[in-house]
């Protein structure tokens, strides 16, 4: 049984340490192609609101028009 002076092996802290900073990282990196997902999401969204605002800009015009007839 280990006594209760024995110590953590330096290189199993070691091994601890970089596998905790490895899992950090790799959440970084999924966190932050999440964001980039988010962004194309938002700005093609933003494109279709765009579209729509056009086409309803179109459609008044043409009911202007024809008001007028």
């Amino acid at each position: 049984m280990c006594s209760s002076s024995h110590s953590i092996n330096p290189r199993k802290k070691t091994y601890r340490k970089h596998q905790r900073i490895k899992t950090a990282c790799l959440e970084l990196e999924l966190a932050f192609k999440n964001f980039e997902d988010n962004t194309e999401a938002h700005e093609r969204a933003r494109s279709e609101a765009q579209k729509i605002k056009e086409i309803r800009r179109q459609l008044l015009i043409i009911k202007r028009q024809l008001d007028d007839l």
